[in-house]
């Protein structure tokens, strides 16, 4: 899982280019563009896919998982 997780990341960096940054941009300028090619043709957001992945690893692999998920905020905004 781990290893699956890190080349989508690490192919939406390459896709991205210098374009990439690890900071949330909040205003729109002028040299930013939508990519729309490459990994991102396939998923808008590849950090999202693997956290679903991993969501529905953890569910199968430990049964008590979806209690522990109702108890536990996963720490990213609107997400439960």
């Amino acid at each position: 899982m781990v290893v699956v997780g890190e080349v989508i990341r690490k192919l939406a960096i390459i896709t991205t280019g210098h374009a990439f940054t690890h900071l949330i941009q909040r205003y729109h300028e002028e040299h930013h563009k939508l990519v729309t090619h490459g990994v991102y043709s396939i998923v808008r957001h590849p950090g999202q896919l693997v956290l679903k992945l991993c969501c529905y690893f953890l569910r199968q692999f430990f049964g008590e998982y979806e209690e522990f998920a109702k108890r536990v905020p996963s720490g990213i905004p609107f997400v439960k």
